[in-house]
C-alpha cells in the first residue's frame, strides 16, 4: 500500500511539474517514472527492512525473541 501510494502520486505530481517545464515528451515520462520509483523505495524501505527483522528473529540466549 505504502509503496502504490509512494508511486502513483509522486508520479502524477512529478510528470505534471517536468511537463510545464520542459515541455511533454517521451524524457518527461522516463524522468518521472525514475523519481517515482526513487520515492516509492524511500518510502517502503521502513516497511522492509522491519518486516524483514520480524522474519528472521531468532531467540535470544535467554529465549526471549528480540522484537514484540
Amino acid at each position: 500500500m505504502a509503496m502504490n501510494v509512494g508511486m502513483l502520486a509522486t508520479y502524477d505530481q512529478v510528470k505534471e511539474v517536468y511537463s510545464s517545464q520542459f515541455g511533454p515528451s517521451f524524457e518527461v515520462n522516463v524522468l518521472s517514472s525514475v523519481t517515482a520509483g526513487l520515492v516509492a523505495a524511500t518510502v517502503t524501505l521502513p516497511f522492509d527492512l522491519t518486516k524483514t527483522r520480524i522474519q528472521k528473529m531468532k531467540p535470544l540466549a535467554d529465549g526471549t525473541m528480540p522484537y514484540k
